[in-house]
């Protein structure tokens, strides 16, 4: 079922491969594999970090760079 496209990202499926490949930026929730997948592919991503997920939090605070931005659910919703 799962896909390999290098030794160390793996997909659920075929489709999802395709679409974050042909993305330009990907945005989604702060999860650790998907923080992996981006910083492996070198892919653009917005990152969201869920209020409470404390590792999210540290990660956000110590990863970002021009590839990947984290944005907090407060951030979203409170605006």
């Amino acid at each position: 079922m799962f896909q390999a496209l290098n030794r160390s990202v793996l997909f659920l499926t075929a489709e999802l491969e395709l679409l974050i490949h042909q993305c330009e930026t990907v945005i989604s929730k702060a999860g650790y594999t998907t923080i992996m997948e981006m910083t492996d592919l070198k892919k653009k991503a917005i990152l969201i970090s869920t209020r409470g997920q404390f590792e999210q939090e540290y990660l956000a605070k110590n990863i970002q760079s021009e590839i990947i931005q984290f944005v907090s659910e407060d951030e979203i919703f409170l605006t």
